[in-house]
Formats: C-alpha cells, structure tokens, sequence
C-alpha cells in the first residue's frame, strides 16, 4: 500500500487519525516529511496488522484514550528521527518478531495486561534518552529472543514490581534499570550487556558523569583530551585511575564502592573526530525475592581508537549493582573492565581506561548458589595502546551478605568518609586497588568497625589527606595476610577486642598517630615494617599484660619528637636483625633481651 504524509507539510505539523471503534493500520506507511509527531487514537483500541510498517519521520504516538493496543506479528514501528510511545488503558500485546525502532525515547505501557511475543526487537539510536517498559504491578514477564538496544547515556527501565525472565537467548543491549523487581531470572544463554553505553566523548571534550549520573563535558573520571599533531589522549577513571596517553593526563576516581550507580567515564578527545571510547554503562537490578543469574552481565569501557595522527584512551568500566533477597545460579560473567588505548604508530598512544565497579548484596544464598571468588568479578584495567602511554587501574568489586552483615572487598575498594559498621570485613588479596576518596577533606575519619573479624590483604595505599583511619573489632580477631601493605596520610589506628596479627612481611604506614592493638594477643610476623613519618606524633603498641613478644626482623621507624612506645608489663625480646630506628619508650617491661645484629637507634629523632 502506498501511504505516505504530505510532501508540502510544515515541520511541526502532527498529523493524527482518532475514531471511536477499533482502529486497524494496515500495509505500509513511510512518512519520509519531517514532522512534530503521527498520532493513532481510538476509543476502543488500536491495531497495527501483522506485517503492517509505519515509518514517520517524526515521533509516533499510539494512543487510544480506550481499548487495546495490538502490535502484530513482524509489524514494524520506525521513528526515524524522533520518539516512539505506545500506551494502552489496558493491555499491550506486542507480537512475535515485531519491531520496533526510534531515534528518541520508546516508551511501551499497559494498565492491565504487557505482553511481549518471542524474537521482537526494540532499539533507540538516541544518546541520553530512555526505553521504558511501564508494567502493571504482578504482571510477571518471561522475554524470549528479545532484543533491546538502547544508547550511550540512556537506560532501559523496568520500574514495576514484577517478576522477569530472561529467556532464549534475550539479549538486553543497554544500560539496564530494573530496581524494584519481585524476582529476576537470567537463563543461561542470555545477556546484559551494557558496554560503551557509559559516556561518550566528542571531537572537543571528554565526558564523565556527574553525582546525578548526567554526563558533563571534563565531567568526573574523563580523560584528558588531544587538540593537533601526533599526540595520544588519557584513559577513562572509575574504580581505578585511568592510564595517563603519551601527551595526555588520565582521568580520576569517583563514585561508591558500595552503591554504584554511575557511568563509566569517556577517555580524552581527539580533535580529529574519534568518539568510540565511551565509558562502560549501568546495570542495576534489584529483586526483593531470588536474583537468579546463569548468563552473562557486562559494562565494559570501550576501546580507544586512531585518527590522522593521534589515538585516544579507552572509557573507563562502568557499574554493575545488584541487590536481592535470594541470590543464585552460575552466571558466567560479571564484568566491569577498562577499554584499552589506541595506538597510532611510533608516535601516539592512548592511556587504558581504569576498571568499573561491581557490587552485589544478598540475604541469602539460594541453589545452585553461586560461586563467589575474585574470577566472578572482571573489574580489570585497560591496557595502554603502547609506546610511554600508561595502563589503568582496576576497579573495585565489593559484597555483601546482608543477613549476617559480613562483607568481603575482592579486587578494590574506596573508603570514603563512612564509619562502617559490620560483623566482619574480609579483605581478599586480590583487593590490591584500595585507597580512600580522593575527595575526603583533612578532616575525614573513614573507618571500619566489626563485631567479629576483620581480615586485611593487598594493598591499601591512601594518598588522600585526612585525620585518621581506623579498622577495630569489638568482639573478635583483627589478622593481616602475609606482604600486606597499607600506607595511611594520616594517623591509623588497628584495634581487636581479640588477638591482634600482624602477617609475615606486612608494611604498616602513617603520617600520623599509629596505634596497633588488641585485648587478647598481639602477635607480630616475622619482617614486619612499621613508619609513622609525622613529626611529634608516636606509635604506640598495646600488648595485653604478660603477652611475651619476639621480634624478629621487625623494623620500625618512627619521626623526629614523637615515640615508639609499649607501656605493658611483658617481656620483649629483639631478635634477627631487628631495627628500631625511633625514640623508644618502654618504662614498664618485665624483661628485655636485646639479641646480637639487632638496633635500637633514635639518632636525629
């Protein structure tokens, strides 16, 4: 059929067909004049026949005030410059293999009853703007074949308290915001991927979210950019820095650990028009019953690219934050890596986008029950494009079990200015990205406190000035793995209601007051090495009375007018090159055996 709109018609004409009985569109319709919008409106329904094709160049508007709306098999639904929406008083049934296509918003409704046939394909081609499946409260979902493919800087959103499945090899191509989820099945075969749907840059500037997740040009985490000649821009930052490019800066951290729920940042422009490396995008689903996964969930940065004579970093990883009542399955990837940089030649490489950030909290484990480790979770750093550009950082991965409140950091984690309350905290040793937010201000006092046992590993390295860190228990063991380090610029205090261990090799710094701890044991490893670098301020170690200590290997060196004190009534014996190079104060031990090749030195302190 031969339908078509007015050649002649002024651009913000919007041209609509409304009848009280049922309204059925047939055959095929290509609106190829530009238009404000078509409208369709019935008072007992609207049908598209199967088959059926409207194209309009303009948005389309399905609208009857009553009835049904019917999209029939393989119809076609095609803004082509403009939004598509499609609401219903009662139901909405969308039909096998039909598609359904806009350059803007899709919004698809029902009161009733939302029906989605198998193998339909929805797309929105349009930066920053939303697919939206408005779904009637209990009107339970089970999507097979679908396919949705939404932009940079849009989300699909699911806002319905409804149960969904993810069925036959559904593919969910965009970011993805279904936080208010009765219960959520993922089969094995299908997947969420929402990789370079993060911020996108231009030829002018890199972009990076906001704490309202709206990309902003230099917004937070984008990459430094390249103006002429043969020069190479930084990656993308997240949960781990971007790697600087051969000319350019990288971008920085932000956002939560905890809670993510931002975009990951574009890499550094390039005048010469490369925008493909996007920031990784956003999948947050929440089910308040089982959050079932046997597929695959991604958010990756995209990869820097090349241009004339310049390349650009890649986007830094994006975020992934699930929460459930129930957790289970055996979902085959949870992946928020860094893009890699571009490398132009022998003269210009971009930086690696720094890794995203991956949060999952449950209340309990359901069958199969998931296994969580650090291979779960893909938080990894881009790699620089090559020459003297640099790698990113990987990101941050953190979970939760909600109902015992024990959480476990694999990979990273940012401390913020929170005073964390739990009943254990386990740090794995994968977890060689913590640091503390890079903007806390001098006066922060981030800390963990656990009711049972904190368990240290990897590195924690917190440049960031503040006033203090700590880590305490109030009912159990505090124990650091073998080679931890943790560098505080600030005072660090590490207390246990227990024993306190410190493992072989561990690396302890301050700038600041350093307090080591317990009630119970205090135990030192051998080649331990403990610095406090602030003038006129001490460590301090606080042994439980009668708790005999040997060291061995053990260095510590403190500042110029400040102590190495030990107060307690024990014996302390030095041992095997044991080095303190530090005022000692230790008015009241019991015995003190200072072994051959050992040092005590405050000379110029």
């Amino acid at each position: 059929m031969n339908q078509y709109c007015d050649t002649g018609a002024p651009a913000n004409s919007s041209p609509s067909v409304t009848v009280t009985s049922t309204l059925t569109f047939r055959g095929t319709m290509n609106c190829s004049t530009a238009l404000a919008s078509f409208k369709l409106d019935s008072s007992a329904g609207v049908t598209l026949a199967a088959s059926a094709s409207m194209t309009v160049n303009g948005a389309i508007n399905l609208l009857p005030r009553g009835g049904s709306v019917v999209v029939g098999a393989s119809a076609v639904v095609n803004s082509t410059s403009n939004s598509v929406t499609i609401s219903s008083p009662t139901s909405l049934a969308i039909g096998n293999s039909a598609t359904i296509t806009s350059s803007g918003a899709i919004s698809l409704s029902a009161v009733t009853t939302f029906t989605m046939g198998t193998g339909v394909t929805v797309t929105d081609s349009a930066k920053n703007t939303d697919i939206t499946f408005s779904i009637p409260a209990g009107n339970s979902q089970t999507w097979s074949g679908l396919t949705v493919t939404g932009p940079a800087e849009g989300d699909f959103v699911v806002d319905s308290a409804i149960a969904v499945t993810l069925s036959s090899s559904t593919a969910l191509n965009a970011n993805v915001r279904f936080p208010n989820l009765t219960n959520f099945t993922q089969d094995a075969g299908t997947s969420i991927s929402a990789d370079g749907k993060g911020c996108a840059a231009t030829s002018a500037a890199g972009f990076g979210p906001d704490s309202s997740n709206v990309c902003q040009s230099g917004g937070a985490g984008s990459g430094v950019g390249v103006s002429s000649g043969s020069q190479g821009s930084g990656g993308g930052g997240h949960g781990g820095v971007g790697g600087a490019g051969t000319t350019s800066a990288a971008g920085g951290t932000y956002g939560s650990a905890t809670a993510p729920s931002r975009y990951g940042a574009s890499g550094g422009y390039a005048a010469s028009g490369i925008t493909a490396n996007n920031g990784g995008g956003l999948v947050r689903i929440g089910a308040s019953g089982t959050l079932r996964l046997d597929g695959s969930i991604s958010a990756n940065g995209a990869n820097g690219g090349t241009a004339a004579t310049q390349a650009t970093g890649g986007g830094s990883g994006g975020s992934i934050h699930l929460t459930a009542g129930t957790f289970a399955g055996a979902p085959t990837a949870l992946s928020a890596q860094g893009g890699d940089g571009g490398l132009n030649g022998a003269t210009s490489a971009g930086g690696g986008g720094g890794g995203g950030r991956i949060a999952v909290s449950y209340g309990v484990l359901g069958a199969p029950a998931p296994s969580i480790t650090a291979a779960l979770f893909d938080v990894s750093l881009g790699l620089k494009g090559g020459l003297t550009a640099v790698n990113g950082v990987k990101g941050t991965a953190y979970v939760k079990d909600t109902a015992s409140n024990a959480v476990t950091i694999y990979h990273g984690f940012t401390y913020d200015n929170t005073a964390l309350s739990v009943a254990s905290w386990t740090v794995d040793s994968s977890a060689t990205n913590q640091y503390c937010d890079t903007t806390l201000s001098a006066a922060a006092t981030p800390s963990v406190t656990a009711t049972d046992a904190i368990a240290l590993a990897g590195t924690l390295n917190c440049s960031t000035a503040i006033s203090s860190l700590s880590f305490s228990t109030t009912g159990g063991n505090v124990t650091t793995a073998v080679g931890y380090s943790q560098t505080v610029n600030g005072a660090l205090a590490i207390s246990a209601s227990g024993t306190l261990s410190i493992g072989n090799s561990s690396t302890v710094v301050s700038s600041g007051n350093l307090n080591l701890s317990a009630s119970t044991v205090f135990t030192l490893g051998t080649g331990v090495t403990v610095t406090d670098s602030a003038k006129n301020t001490d460590i301090t170690f606080g042994i439980p009375a009668g708790n005999s200590q040997t060291w061995s290997g053990l260095t510590v060196t403190g500042p110029a007018e400040g102590d190495f004190v030990v107060d307690s009534a024990i014996s302390i014996t030095l041992s095997s090159s044991t080095a303190l190079n530090a005022n000692v104060r230790f008015p009241n031990l019991t015995n003190f055996t200072q072994d051959a090749g050992t040092s005590i030195s405050a000379d110029g302190k």
